[in-house]
């Protein structure tokens, strides 16, 4: 969630009421997706002048123009959300569950030089609490051959492309040419895609449980990469394919912090990081980073459940919202995936 005093908060949930009630307003049935909790979510952590932006097109927009542009292209975002998570932090490769974050399985040669490069630019140290022995993580799911799923799942993504930040997409859709699998696993497999973090840190940073934010970078002669670190409070919600109220406040939604887990933290929240390298193009993506940024407020905002309860296919993840959640065997799976820390014990049946 963005950083607002209480009056912008204000501002922003009745902002989002009323970009509901427009949607609604247009003579269209709402669509599952629309009335998600990841969809609310990702209205809270946008800027205020974003919302600003989509509740005056919204409000010009004709009664007769059921399918515009614009409210396909909401639909499309909401829905494309909950498998934007699953992507981003569910297991990287099927056979290896338990690799979420760090470099664990056999690699590439070419892969094998990338990670080493990021270990160097980060002096073989966590880029936070500057400990030995850090794990190199990815920033965003690294690419394979076959992602044909995840392909056509980023291409969806930024169907909104001003709510997002058209720059942000534009850049993006460049490094990671949606559609053309040979550049993303270009970009997604090297060292700008890498950060050195404690193995600590490495277990919280694959269950989402922490962020780095991209700070302005100041002016130096050397390339320097400023990150806010944040430990991002989930909501009570089950999950981003649950319907939630627009008008709610989050604020009043949040899970209580057990207190010996926010002492036992090994950093703390606020805490900048500067990463500095020889030149801009080594240091970690700033893009990459701001999207899971992005991503990750989202997942928290929804409940942060095990991401693998999310389908990538349309039409299971559809299922799941026209039923305003999840089967009770999932339901199960969040509920345990919390109470051991985020080691995930699925318990089978309905």
């Amino acid at each position: 969630m963005n950083d607002d005093t209480s009056d912008e908060m204000e501002t922003r949930i009745w902002l989002i009421s009323e970009i509901r009630e427009n949607y609604d307003n247009k003579g269209r049935q709402p669509q599952p997706a629309i009335t998600s909790a990841g969809f609310w979510g990702f209205l809270m952590v946008l800027d205020i002048s974003v919302l600003w932006e989509l509740l005056h097109e919204l409000q010009i927009l004709p009664v007769v123009e059921k399918r515009s542009l614009m409210i396909r292209s909401l639909e499309s975002t909401a829905h494309v959300l909950p498998r934007l998570i699953r992507i981003l932090l569910g297991p990287f490769f099927a056979e290896e569950p338990h690799a979420l974050g760090a470099l664990r399985y056999p690699e590439h040669p070419r892969h094998q030089f990338e990670r080493v490069k990021a270990f160097n630019r980060d002096r073989g140290l966590c880029v936070a609490t500057h400990t030995t022995d850090p794990d190199v993580c990815y920033i965003f799911p690294p690419a394979t051959q076959k992602d044909s799923v995840r392909t056509t799942v980023l291409w969806n993504s930024f169907k909104l492309k001003w709510a997002w930040g058209s720059d942000l997409c534009h850049r993006l859709e460049q490094k990671l040419e949606f559609g053309k699998t040979e550049r993303c696993w270009d970009t997604t497999n090297k060292a700008a895609n890498m950060i050195c973090l404690s193995r600590h840190l490495q277990r919280s940073w694959a269950r989402g449980q922490i962020a780095l934010e991209p700070l302005e970078s100041p002016v130096s002669s050397t390339p320097i990469l400023r990150l806010q670190v944040h430990w991002l409070r989930r909501t009570r919600i089950p999950s981003a394919a649950s319907t939630v109220s627009f008008s709610a406040d989050p604020r009043q939604m949040f899970v209580h912090e057990d207190e010996r887990a926010v002492a036992s933290r090994p950093i703390e929240d606020g805490h900048i990081i500067e990463i500095s390298a020889d030149s801009e193009d080594q240091l970690p993506d700033r893009d990459l980073l701001q999207f899971r940024w992005i991503l990750l407020r989202v997942h928290a905002l929804s409940g942060a459940p095990d991401p693998r309860i999310y389908p990538l296919d349309y039409e299971s993840i559809s299922d799941m919202m026209m039923k305003g959640g999840v089967r009770q065997v999932v339901v199960q799976t969040v509920i345990t995936y919390h109470e051991t820390g985020g080691e995930i014990h699925e318990n089978e049946g309905e």
